[in-house]
């Protein structure tokens, strides 16, 4: 390990102090929309059953990433003090252990929960290759031994295609739709904000989560620090999980897409065409 390189001890403990924070803001997120779905009087039991068991999953998910991100952290460090000649032997084996594995698993578990949400929210068709990318994404660097991290690295390479591709006809699909109540609809700027607006565009396409995977397959690939590795992957779920409860809380609080959305935005171009109409008779009688 070169001098400028970051220890892997310091790496995992970053990595564990930001999961922290991000999983406080889930836990808040989490129980907030739960109070907002009971007290919200049109919404089905069954979407609030789905929604609750889905973000308690995810929550579950996060926690073991979270415990075995620390437990990690811990080991490095109690073999590192004990002696730092075995400090090469302990990260690898460190990292090839069965919390890795175990971390690796609740990850992977975690975004693909995200991905189907983000399928069901795009309303589209789209397969992903697991199979065929697991050669493409495997390199000769050190950082890929072991089962977890080969398992890590086939994720990352399907993941991050579906990501990018779905958070791209999300994205599409909302400049789309702002484009035509713009013109069809001018006077409803509130209507525009709140379905279209830069926070919609943010959280329904899932923007950070597709940016940062991309950000974390490339260190995945390229860099040798394995410290910048692990804080990458660990970021990764971390977000995957937080984008998806503010899906869920805005689902909750009435701001997210649903079918009633479609309803209501036609109800408003239709209302502002019978004014035009209305106004227009009213002038022809005039006059006359």
């Amino acid at each position: 390990m070169n001098s400028s390189d970051m220890p892997l001890d310091i790496g995992t403990y970053l990595a564990g102090v930001l999961i922290s924070i991000l999983y406080g803001a889930d836990i808040c997120m989490y129980i907030t929309s739960l109070h907002l779905l009971q007290k919200n009087p049109q919404a089905e039991r069954l979407w609030i059953g789905f929604y609750t068991s889905f973000g308690g999953i995810l929550l579950l998910m996060l926690t073991v990433q979270l415990f075995t991100t620390q437990y990690l952290a811990c080991t490095l460090y109690l073999k590192g003090t004990r002696n730092l000649a075995e400090s090469a032997y302990s990260d690898q084996a460190a990292l090839n252990s069965w919390s890795d594995v175990l971390e690796t698993v609740a990850t992977i578990i975690a975004n693909w929960m995200g991905d189907g949400l983000m399928r069901q929210r795009a309303n589209c068709d789209t397969a992903v290759s697991f199979v065929t990318l697991v050669e493409k994404a495997l390199t000769s660097n050190t950082i890929l031994t072991g089962v977890g991290n080969v398992f890590n690295i086939a994720w990352a390479a399907s993941t991050v295609a579906f990501n990018v591709s779905v958070s791209s006809m999300i994205c599409w699909r909302l400049l789309s739709t702002y484009w035509i109540l713009r013109d069809s609809v001018p006077g409803h700027r509130d209507v525009r904000k709140k379905y279209t607006g830069m926070v919609s565009l943010i959280v329904e396409g899932t923007i950070p989560f597709a940016i940062l995977a991309v950000m974390s397959f490339i260190l995945e690939l390229y860099d040798n620090q394995l410290s910048i590795t692990i804080i990458a992957r660990d970021i990764w779920c971390s977000v995957c999980v937080f984008s998806q409860q503010l899906i869920i809380l805005r689902i909750s609080m009435g701001t997210a897409w649903t079918r009633d959305t479609v309803i209501e935005l036609t109800e408003s171009q239709v209302g502002r065409r019978f004014d035009e109409v209305f106004e227009a008779q009213i002038a022809k009688e005039n006059d006359v």
